[in-house]
């Protein structure tokens, strides 16, 4: 998997810091997103990058279980 290439190498984190930026410039208040709840490894990139988990949860239509993480928009 072509993903696994960018690990460790802060990719995840500077993009998230530039669509923050971006959103923020733009008029953005905050980021919002939904993940599996049992991927530890997004769950570790958002909460290092300022996401915070808003207490929504739900389920995909196969059943997953998904979080919602939030944070502000940077520059808003």
């Amino acid at each position: 998997m072509r993903a696994k290439l960018a690990w460790g190498r802060h990719v995840g984190e500077r993009l998230i810091g530039y669509l923050a930026d971006q959103a923020g410039s733009r008029g953005y208040a905050r980021l919002q997103l939904w993940t599996g709840a049992d991927n530890d490894r997004a769950l570790r990139l958002y909460r290092r990058v300022g996401f915070v988990p808003s207490g929504r949860t739900s389920r995909t239509d196969g059943g997953l279980a998904i979080v919602q993480f939030v944070r502000p928009a940077s520059g808003s």
